[in-house]
């Protein structure tokens, strides 16, 4: 019986990323917010060694390196204008890299996870990453990474 219970929560969480998945781009640091209350603090020893293998090998591109946020529809219809980009672009990965999403000053994206990774990358100068955005709402994603092994689910109030 849990077992069945696990494979349709499961297959709610998988439709549900699939309906508010919206694309991929490189987004500016200085853009990606984290919220205060997210439920890990920020570990010195963790960024540290994210600094280092970061020194050695950073794929900021791959797949399992991406970090997932939230983001309203007008916002995002605004930053793909503003950057000249269409929403095809954004839905898959083109020859060319993922395409550069640029918004207003002061404007956040809210990150769900990743932000050691982050910070590593702040603290090493480098200036983008690459953010898997979804729809704001509520949000439940399944994480699977070499940082986290658990599921983490996310409310976003944003409209």
């Amino acid at each position: 019986m849990w077992r069945t219970q696990i494979r349709d929560e499961e297959s709610k969480i998988e439709a549900e990323k699939h309906i508010k998945y919206k694309g991929t781009a490189r987004i500016r640091l200085k853009w990606l917010h984290f919220q205060w209350n997210q439920p890990r603090e920020l570990d010195s020893k963790n960024v540290e060694r994210l600094k280092a293998d970061f020194r050695k090998d950073c794929r900021r591109l791959e797949e399992s390196n991406h970090i997932p946020a939230v983001i309203d529809q007008p916002s995002l219809d605004a930053a793909e204008e503003r950057s000249g980009v269409s929403a095809r672009q954004l839905g898959k990965y083109p020859q060319a890299g993922y395409p550069e999403l640029v918004f207003p000053a002061g404007y956040q994206v809210e990150c769900l996870h990743g932000r050691h990774r982050i910070q590593a990358a702040k603290e090493l100068g480098l200036d983008w990453w690459t953010v898997d955005l979804y729809l704001a709402g509520r949000l439940v994603l399944s994480v699977d990474n070499a940082n986290s092994d658990r599921c983490l689910e996310q409310m976003s109030t944003l409209t």
